[in-house]
């Protein structure tokens, strides 16, 4: 679907309107960009396997946000020790089909982590030991948030963490109400202009 999109925009934007033109150069533009694409995708992979696998520890971060059309997005990162430096490494970002519940977001996130990982869950288990999440609920309810679901399920030894932009973009809001703020930020503003 993602491939036929992608010839439809590009034959429209070079004022093709016959989309079954196999031989509009626009149709081979998409071809070699999905086949680069496809390339890097499996070479990143095997990178980001190695930097894991070479890891002793991990931790995860995890974002759920809602676009325009009621569309739910999931965007996974993986952070690894190496050399006492903390490198980020991407792993997914992938729509969330079913309803946005914790059991939902765990499934994925299991999924994510054991596919790209290309670690079996022992490992898993024995080597995530933080995930950092936003302040909703279902990341980090109490009783059965995402991130109690994940100590009970595929990693004891996990530490939740609320991420501190989430809690700072949260105090910004609360406080823009506030008349002395509000000022300032006005005075920032025009700052910028």
């Amino acid at each position: 679907a993602s491939l036929l999109a992608c010839m439809r925009s590009a034959c429209l934007m070079h004022g093709h309107s016959n989309l079954r033109c196999l031989t509009c150069h626009c149709f081979a533009m998409c071809i070699a960009v999905w086949q680069i694409v496809e390339a890097l995708d499996s070479t990143l992979l095997e990178h980001n396997q190695q930097h894991i696998s070479s890891s002793s520890f991990f931790t995860v971060s995890l974002d759920e946000a809602s676009a325009i059309g009621k569309v739910s997005f999931l965007c996974v990162h993986l952070h690894i020790l190496r050399d006492w430096v903390r490198v980020p490494i991407f792993l997914e970002l992938s729509e969330v089909t079913d309803s946005p519940t914790a059991a939902n977001v765990l499934a994925m996130v299991r999924d994510t982590l054991l596919t790209v990982s290309g670690l079996p869950l022992e490992q898993l288990q024995q080597r995530l030991v933080c995930c950092g999440t936003d302040g909703a609920n279902v990341m980090t309810g109490v009783h059965t948030g995402l991130s109690i679901s994940l100590r009970r399920s595929m990693a004891p030894f996990i530490v939740p963490v609320y991420c501190a932009a989430h809690r700072l973009n949260l105090a910004a809001s609360v406080l823009k109400d506030q008349p002395l703020i509000s000022k300032l930020s006005g005075v920032l503003d025009s700052l910028n202009r």
